[in-house]
C-alpha cells in the first residue's frame, strides 16, 4: 500500500510535467488513447495474434493493432468502457497508477504550449519495427512456435492460418453437417433450436442454450466458408473484423 501509493504520486508529478511541455489537451487526449489501447490489447492478442502464432507464424503487430482499434466494433467497446472508467473510475490502494479521471482533473487546463504540427505518431520515434516487435512476441508468448516463427501478412492468415483450422473443424462436424447445403443457410439461421439439438447430440456438450446457438452459428459459418474456399473463395480474417470470403470483387 506504502509503495504503490508511491507509485500513484510520482505518475501525477510526471503527468504535471508532461501537460507542461505540450499542454492539458494532448496529455489527456494521450492518456484517453493509452487507456484504450490497454483495454483491447489482450484482446487483440487472444483472438487474432495467438491463433497465428500457434502455427509458426507471426503477423504485423503494430499494423494489426491499429486495424484492431479502427474496427467499429472494437471502438465502441473501448468507448463504452472509456466513458465508464471516466464516471466511475476509483483508486485502489493496490493499483499502480491513479484512475484516469483523476489523472485527467489533476491536470486541469494547463495551455503552456501548444503541440506543434505536424504531430508525428509516437511509432516514428522508433526504428527496425520488424524487428521489435519479434523480440517482443518472443518474450510474452508462451508458444514454442513463437520463437522461430515466421512473419505472414494479414492478407494471407486466412488462406495460411484460419482455411485449414476450419477446414479441420468442419471435417470434425462432418456427420452433424452432412445433408446441409449453403441453400439452406437462411432457413437454419432463422431459427438455430433444431441444428443446436443436432450438435448437442453429437458431442454432449453442457452448454447452455444461449451458448449452443452461438456454436450452431459458428459452426454453418465456418462450413459455408469451407465450402466457398474449395470452391475458389479467398478467405480473408483482418483484425477486429468479420471473416470475408472474396471472388472477382463479390464479398460474402
Amino acid at each position: 500500500r506504502i509503495t504503490h501509493a508511491v507509485s500513484r504520486r510520482q505518475e501525477f508529478t510526471a503527468d504535471t510535467l508532461a501537460a507542461r511541455f505540450v499542454g492539458s489537451r494532448p496529455l489527456i487526449e494521450g492518456l484517453k488513447q493509452t487507456y484504450g489501447a490497454a483495454y483491447a490489447f489482450d484482446a487483440y492478442w487472444l483472438n487474432e495474434v495467438a491463433p497465428v502464432l500457434r502455427y509458426g507464424f507471426h503477423p504485423p503487430l503494430a499494423e494489426g493493432f491499429r486495424r484492431y482499434l479502427a474496427s467499429p466494433r472494437i471502438a465502441a467497446a473501448i468507448s463504452t468502457s472509456l466513458d465508464r472508467e471516466l464516471a466511475e473510475g476509483e483508486t485502489n490502494p493496490y493499483d499502480t497508477h491513479p484512475p484516469l479521471r483523476a489523472r485527467i482533473a489533476a491536470v486541469g487546463n494547463r495551455s503552456d504550449r501548444e503541440t506543434p504540427e505536424p504531430d508525428l505518431i509516437a511509432m516514428s520515434l522508433l526504428g527496425e519495427i520488424p524487428r521489435l516487435e519479434t523480440q517482443l512476441i518472443k518474450s510474452i508468448s508462451a508458444e514454442p512456435a513463437a520463437q522461430t516463427s515466421q512473419l505472414v501478412a494479414w492478407n494471407d492468415v486466412g488462406r495460411k492460418i484460419w482455411a485449414p483450422t476450419w477446414e479441420a473443424y468442419a471435417g470434425a462436424y462432418a456427420k452433424v453437417l452432412s445433408g446441409i447445403t449453403p441453400c439452406m443457410l437462411p432457413h437454419l439461421a432463422r431459427n438455430l433450436d433444431p441444428f443446436s439439438e443436432r450438435l448437442r447430440e453429437f458431442d454432449g456438450a453442457d452448454l447452455a442454450a444461449e451458448e449452443r446457438r452461438t456454436q450452431a452459428s459458428a459452426t454453418l459459418g465456418v462450413a459455408l466458408a469451407v465450402a466457398l474456399s474449395r470452391n475458389g473463395w479467398e478467405l480473408l480474417v483482418f483484425p477486429g473484423e468479420d471473416a470475408v470470403c472474396e471472388r472477382n470483387g463479390r464479398l460474402i
